[in-house]
């Protein structure tokens, strides 16, 4: 098992990381960062700087071609993945709903049953954790609701924040966010991010927005050209340096984004 991070501890490290899907044509150079238990920290960049990449590396799907990556403490080479990805969680844009209930939806991803009063109750915990509570309680059925084939009845926005609840039933220490809230309006994005900085079990998150307007309470924001890191600090720190990220707040801002 990796070993165990309390709050304030490392779960993430990048030490000059280099990646390539293509030998010949370097997607990530030179990367370093850190994430600890409790940190929220964000990516932000252009389409193809490499950010989702970064995540793909973070959930230990693809390896490091140079430097080192570390989960819990441990690099690559001593990696139990099985272990390790009982202690993740990965998000996309576009998650898998099983054609059951909500609650089905929640608590499939650890072993329980539903009807158990315990099980219901932790379900009802974790999408209150997501702001799923006041749709569920307007619901005859509550979680009971049945999703429909692939979540048909549900609008992209719910989908999305029952697989976030679905990875915070787990318990998972680590939360990697890929675009994992798009559906939402900006508004509704950044308020999201805010509740799950509240987590009781302090996780780690990090995610990728491209709504700039929705990471800028996040504790750091790293900002991305062509696969290294050329700033990162604070949403506040970023747009008084007046750089890459102020420029992209700018554009966003000009296209009706923010």
């Amino acid at each position: 098992m990796p070993p165990s991070a309390g709050p304030g501890d490392p779960v993430l490290r990048f030490d000059r990381v280099g990646f390539a899907y293509d030998l010949a044509n370097p997607v990530l150079q030179d990367l370093s960062f850190e994430l600890c238990r409790g940190e929220i920290v964000a990516i932000a960049g252009e389409s193809g700087c490499g950010k989702s990449s970064v995540l793909r590396l973070a959930s230990a799907r693809y390896g490091a071609v140079a430097g080192v990556v570390e989960l819990f403490g441990r690099p690559e080479p001593q990696w139990d993945l099985a272990a390790l990805r009982d202690r993740m969680a990965y998000a996309t844009q576009e998650p898998f709903l099983l054609d059951g209930s909500i609650l089905d939806n929640v608590c499939c991803s650890l072993p329980g049953d539903p009807a158990d009063p315990q099980v219901r109750e932790r379900v009802y915990r974790v999408l209150s954790n997501v702001g799923l509570a006041p749709f569920i309680d307007d619901l005859p059925r509550g979680m009971d609701t049945p999703v429909g084939e692939l979540g048909s009845h549900l609008s992209g926005g719910q989908r999305q924040r029952i697989a976030l609840a679905r990875a915070l039933y787990r318990g998972a220490l680590l939360l990697l966010l890929d675009e994992a809230a798009s559906a939402l309006d900006g508004p509704a994005e950044a308020s999201l991010l805010q509740l799950l900085s509240t987590l009781p079990g302090h996780p780690a998150i990090l995610t990728v927005a491209h709504r700039l307007s929705s990471i800028r309470h996040a504790d750091r924001i790293l900002v991305m050209q062509s696969g290294c890191i050329v700033e990162q600090g604070s949403h506040e720190q970023l747009m008084a340096a007046g750089g890459v990220y102020a420029d992209l707040v700018a554009s966003q801002a000009r296209e009706g984004e923010s």
